[in-house]
């Protein structure tokens, strides 16, 4: 018997020099708890994963977008699950801050790219914290190739596919 598989979105925002980009600091499911990962959640009935990436971002840094602005650059395909990728190009990703009024709220954070790829190849140095980020478990397993596609995406648009 076939299981139907979940579908989701996700988004990431950067800035127009993509040198910055919003992350949610998740605190669901239990394996991404305490991670930063892209803004995100399920397709509900009716949308496009594109519509659904627009509407996560909105909902989660109070920043709103068209669906437009949304460009697809991946595709990750698991076992019980499909997620669409997207990024957006905009200076207001400065504006992006928590939504404390929505349920179960994540922590928004702009950070700086460069930091955030340190980060995830760099161990924490004793006496040496980061700013943010103290060791690579505060990013998503998927974050780091995730940003990486997403720049290489910015010169050659279109749809990468992943398997995981």
């Amino acid at each position: 018997m076939n299981k139907e598989k979940t579908i989701y979105a996700t988004g990431l925002m950067f800035n127009k020099a993509f040198t910055r980009a919003a992350f949610v600091e998740k605190n669901r499911p239990v394996f991404l708890a305490g991670r930063l990962c892209p803004t995100g959640g399920g397709v509900e009935f009716g949308e496009t994963p594109r519509q659904a990436a627009a509407r996560e971002h909105g909902e989660e840094t109070l920043v709103l977008t068209l669906e437009e602005a949304w460009t697809p650059y991946a595709r990750i395909e698991r076992e019980d699950a499909v997620v669409h990728c997207f990024y957006a190009v905009s200076d207001e990703v400065e504006q992006c801050r928590t939504n404390t009024s929505e349920k179960n709220y994540e922590v928004v954070h702009v950070l700086d790219l460069k930091e955030v790829l340190t980060a995830a190849v760099t161990p924490a140095v004793h006496g040496q914290p980061k700013v943010f980020l103290l060791d690579e478990r505060s990013v998503s397993h998927d974050l780091v190739a995730l940003i990486g596609l997403a720049l290489r995406a910015r010169r050659m648009p279109g749809i990468a596919l992943i398997s995981g």
